[in-house]
Parts: C-alpha cells; structure tokens; sequence
C-alpha cells in the first residue's frame, strides 16, 4: 500500500455495500450523459466504433447507458456485489463485466480506445501503476477520461 498524506490507501473491496449511492439510477444515469457527451465531442462518430474499459465498473449502471453508443464495453471492478448487480442487470451484448485488479488490468497492450477511470483513482493503493496500465492497454490516439474525486477549498 502508498501513503497519500500520512494515510494508507487500500483496495475497497465491499465499496458498494459502503456507498449505497452506486445503486442511484437517476445519479448514475447523469454521469453517464455526461460521459457520452464528453466522449462524442472527442469521437464524434468515430465514438460507436470504440472499444471501451470502464475501470471501478461498479453497478454497471454507467455502462448499460453508454454500451449502446459503442462497439464493445468492458467493465472491471474488484467489487464482487457490485459486478453481480452490473450483469444482473445487463441488457446489451455488446457490455462484459469481469472482476480485475485496476493496477493488473485484463487486457491486452494498445487494444483500448477509451478508458473511462471515475472516481477509482483515490481508491487504489498505487495511482502510479494505475496510470501505467491505463497507459499500456490505451491504442495510439486512445484518450482516458480520468475523473477523481474533486477538492475544493475556500
């Protein structure tokens, strides 16, 4: 495990069981919009012919919104629940979920176009090896969109 200030970070295995807000259709749907959104502005129609990792898939809720828009959706997680409920709940064949280690990713060098990393950057026990592996599976031109948790101050 890293130090991030003085504290550990680790693994949050059970995360969902922590944060019953993973489940919030009407939240999770939102960020997915805005997702798509970003992505289209970066793809355009290029975006339906990308293969996507979802990395801290979680519910699934995010990729059964966003499957439909691309070619092929993989989600991974560590949290076991969490992925239950994600392909329980899967409607789009073209959506995977498996569970995976954000820092050992299970997929092959140069094969992504998008990575979509929200909010698991602060719940990993090294960010660097996060970042290499996101580095290594993304395609020439491949693009992450790297969202962590915002800090405000006044």
């Amino acid at each position: 495990m890293s130090e991030v200030d003085g504290e550990r970070r680790g693994y949050q295995e059970g995360f969902s069981d922590l944060v019953p807000g993973v489940y919030d259709i009407a939240a999770r749907r939102r960020k997915a919009e805005t997702t798509l959104r970003v992505l289209r502005d970066y793809f355009g129609a290029r975006l339906a012919e990308c293969r996507v990792l979802d990395v801290g898939a979680s519910t699934g809720i995010i990729d059964a919104y966003l499957a439909p828009h691309v070619a092929q959706l993989l989600g991974v997680d560590i949290d076991t629940k969490a992925l239950a409920h994600a392909r329980e709940h899967s409607q789009d064949t073209s959506a995977g979920y498996a569970r995976a280690d954000a820092l050992a990713l299970p997929v092959a060098d140069r094969s992504i176009d998008v990575v979509i990393c929200a909010h698991v950057y602060e719940h990993v026990p090294d960010a660097e090896q996060l970042l290499a592996e996101i580095h290594r599976v993304l395609k020439p031109g491949g693009v992450c969109f790297l969202q962590p948790a915002t800090v405000f101050s006044s």
